[in-house]
């Protein structure tokens, strides 16, 4: 719901700083990331956002303008020089 607030406050008012265009969520694990893609609105396939009527949809291309990160704590936590392979995160 504060996502769906922000985005369509700032696609509203682009101009506003107040309300982000952009969000990151950290979540612990791969199967949670998963979980989690029903947050991003560019999701074609499923979003909770229409799924549950989360925004009318006459405001649900204000709600197009945001954008939502979604990744893992992992990729915060330093590299071992000890790991076999070890290289840069490529996405």
């Amino acid at each position: 719901m504060l996502l769906a607030w922000s985005f369509c406050n700032r696609g509203k008012v682009p101009s506003d700083t107040r309300f982000p265009s952009v969000a990151l969520v950290v979540c612990p694990n791969l199967t949670i990331r998963e979980r989690l893609q029903v947050l991003r609105p560019d999701n074609e396939r499923e979003t909770y956002y229409a799924e549950f009527d989360v925004v009318p949809s006459a405001m649900r291309p204000l709600l197009h303008k945001g954008e939502v990160l979604i990744t893992n704590w992992h990729l915060f936590q330093p590299e071992s020089e000890h790991v076999e392979g070890a290289g840069p995160i490529l996405w």
